[in-house]
């Protein structure tokens, strides 16, 4: 039971980088630069395969608010309440 609760929050994360990645209109290249992250970190991050520190996360979802205020996006912003909501349903279990 424990390995696929791992699992799931893996897969959320992994749609959560994919999907901020997107919103960048950015390639996997160019993101990974941008945030000093190897690409094959960032490949297995999206794969699922691993996933960041809870420090790095939050450094990624910050960037990811910080840009959606700066550009008004409110989609952006939508998206983020949605992500960290989700996030504090998972915590709760």
């Amino acid at each position: 039971m424990v390995g696929e609760l791992i699992t799931v929050v893996e897969m959320k994360f992994s749609k959560e980088i994919k999907a901020l990645r997107k919103r960048s209109e950015m390639t996997q290249a160019a993101f990974a630069k941008s945030f000093a992250i190897p690409l094959a970190t960032l490949r297995n991050w999206e794969q699922g395969k691993n996933e960041p520190s809870e420090f790095t996360k939050a450094q990624l979802r910050r960037s990811e608010f910080i840009a959606a205020l700066e550009n008004r996006d409110a989609d952006a912003l939508k998206a983020y309440g949605e992500i960290q909501k989700s996030m504090e349903r998972n915590a709760l279990g």
